[in-house]
């Protein structure tokens, strides 16, 4: 289209919107509408999948126990208490009437500083053979009773950590295996951690291939990032 007819188009445009001002008004009107009505319905849609996208990302399970249930309701509500034939545990642990004791290096103060917001650490409690936790220096404690987190045994499972993006997000491999330390009774000793599948059991072995057995009790398994195993000490 040449310019002088683009010029001409656009002059009895004009024109015409002079001679039919309510018309063209109209039709403006309309128009608008049209597009406002568009756009309303686009950031509905865009809100709505935002919103179902975050609870998908912050999916919550709230589970409410009742402390003083007894037998009776155990028989009534038909929960079992006894193992399937084919269940084989998660764990290996000590024998009653015996315990592990790692031979191995002193580990009655353990501070993780790989954390470099919290700065955990744990302390061994002679008395109790239970390990105290403490983060922020000072105690760790659970909101739900105001007592101090404890444990029996600390597993160190040493895992590469590659970051996901800028973000800062991390990409914790709990698949590959590596090594780490297992720390009970206030000593530490080195050993070995597998996985055989996504979904599967994590083993851990001691230096002669043997899988370790755990003390009776709370265990808390720490991931430490390989590159930041020195930040790990023993006292």
């Amino acid at each position: 289209m040449k310019i002088r007819t683009a010029l001409y188009c656009l002059k009895q445009g004009l024109v015409n919107i002079k001679r039919n001002k309510l018309f063209s008004l109209a039709s403006i009107s309309t128009i608008a509408a049209c597009v406002f009505l568009i756009g309303m319905f686009y950031t509905i849609v865009v809100n709505f999948q935002y919103i179902v996208k975050s609870a998908e990302d912050q999916v919550g399970i709230t589970i409410f126990f009742n402390e003083g249930i007894d037998q009776a309701g155990i028989d009534a509500m038909g929960y079992s208490q006894e193992y399937k034939e084919d269940y084989t545990g998660h764990y290996l642990f000590a024998e009653d009437g015996t315990e592990t004791v790692p031979d191995g290096i002193t580990a009655a103060i353990v501070k993780l500083d790989n954390f470099t917001d919290n700065h955990p650490w744990y302390e061994y409690d002679a008395e109790s053979g239970e390990y105290r936790r403490f983060q922020y220096g000072k105690e760790h404690v659970d909101q739900l009773d105001n007592e101090q987190l404890t444990c029996d045994n600390i597993i160190l499972q040493y895992s590469s950590c590659p970051a996901y993006d800028g973000n800062g997000y991390l990409n914790i491999d709990a698949i590959s295996g590596g090594e780490g330390k297992y720390i009970t009774r206030g000593k530490a000793m080195d050993i070995r951690w597998e996985k055989d599948s996504p979904w599967g059991i994590t083993h851990y072995y001691d230096g002669n291939e043997q899988e370790i057995r755990l003390n009776p009790g709370t265990t808390w398994v720490e991931i430490i990032q390989n590159d930041r195993i020195d930040s790990v000490t023993y006292q």
